[in-house]
């Protein structure tokens, strides 16, 4: 009897630790996972706003006449999955171009700033987006102004919740494994 009160004095301090890590590590590993994922996005709208420089250079050479062509191009662009809108913006924070779904509240400049944080999110009112700003140069002339990309995250808050379980299922079997090795004594 007194060796069971011994194991239970050893075990539940354990069980607290061990429910104190779970809890406080959750906030650690959602911030380092949505900077990694930060990070992706910003790579991935480079290589969009790389993919696109072609198509802008073209548009702008073009735009008295207005062929329209680079808002099809934007509008096929945001078909993918996990992008939300695009738009063009000059130099001086002037919106030239945009897809039909970005949102109107969110101006050049406000896109240009919040690209700069070290996680650029924005609340739109169909969830939380990543922000990216791209600068675009042509050939013929630098500095044509910057493509804003807003990517969807609603994928993050389901993988971090995800990584929540698995974090807790992990901390909870580590639980049970000692509690039985001690229990087997």
């Amino acid at each position: 009897m007194r060796t069971l009160r011994l194991q239970v004095r050893f075990l539940l301090p354990l069980l607290a630790a061990l429910v104190a890590a779970a809890y406080l590590s959750q906030p650690v590993m959602d911030r380092m996972t949505l900077n990694w994922f930060s990070r992706d996005l910003s790579l991935r709208g480079a290589l969009v706003a790389d993919a696109l420089s072609d198509s802008i250079e073209r548009e702008l050479q073009d735009a008295p006449r207005q062929t329209g062509h680079l808002q099809s191009v934007f509008d096929r662009t945001v078909r993918d999955e996990r992008l939300v809108a695009v738009a063009l913006c000059t130099p001086d924070n002037v919106m030239v171009r945009a897809s039909s779904g970005f949102p109107p509240e969110l101006g050049c400049e406000a896109a240009r700033t919040l690209s700069s944080a070290k996680v650029p999110q924005w609340r739109a009112p169909s969830g939380s987006v990543h922000v990216g700003w791209h600068s675009v140069s042509s050939d013929s002339a630098s500095g044509v102004g910057g493509l804003v990309l807003l990517h969807d995250l609603s994928f993050i808050e389901r993988r971090s919740r995800d990584t929540q379980w698995h974090l807790l299922g992990l901390i909870t079997a580590l639980g049970y494994i000692v509690t039985i090795s001690v229990l087997l004594r």
